[in-house]
């Protein structure tokens, strides 16, 4: 895993040819294939599940970025310690506020998968994307998320 400030971020969009808005923030292009909203669950046990359920139709092999571009919405319902410890882990002392992008190889997906459940447990606002850019997947702080992936029509939710 490698650790991405925002400018890096940024770049690291760019160079895999991912549009950013107007706020610098992912909005690719997949106009070609539908994507699918979901709710995210209340319960945390049915979040984490929803994971399992949305990575197994995510592409494989390459470079993953994930991006948490928005917290502190729902400070009750969130421990940044908790995330920071997490980080300790990976040997990353920086605060969320300055590494809040996170770059997964191929190898990395249980990894991968673990960033995101905290992005889905805290309602932080989270986008995934394939560095082929094949797939993006986000999750909001408003509860509710979008997927979609140009190798799948059909994404499972449930």
């Amino acid at each position: 895993m490698q650790t991405l400030n925002r400018s890096e971020a940024e770049a690291w969009c760019q160079a895999n040819l991912i549009p950013l808005d107007g706020h610098q923030r992912p909005e690719p292009s997949f106009s070609d294939v539908e994507g699918r909203d979901f709710d995210i669950p209340e319960d945390a046990g049915r979040r984490v599940a929803l994971l399992e359920n949305l990575f197994r139709d995510f592409p494989e092999g390459g470079e993953v970025l994930l991006w948490i571009t928005e917290w502190g919405v729902w400070p009750s319902g969130e421990r940044l310690h908790m995330f920071k410890r997490f980080l300790a882990s990976y040997g990353e002392d920086r605060q969320l506020d300055d590494v809040p992008a996170f770059v997964f190889g191929a190898n990395e997906r249980e990894d991968l998968i673990s960033f995101a459940a905290f992005a889905i447990l805290f309602l932080w606002d989270c986008h995934v994307l394939t560095s082929d850019g094949e797939a993006w997947l986000f999750l909001s702080h408003d509860e509710m998320g979008w997927i979609c992936s140009r190798r799948k029509r059909t994404i499972a939710i449930s």
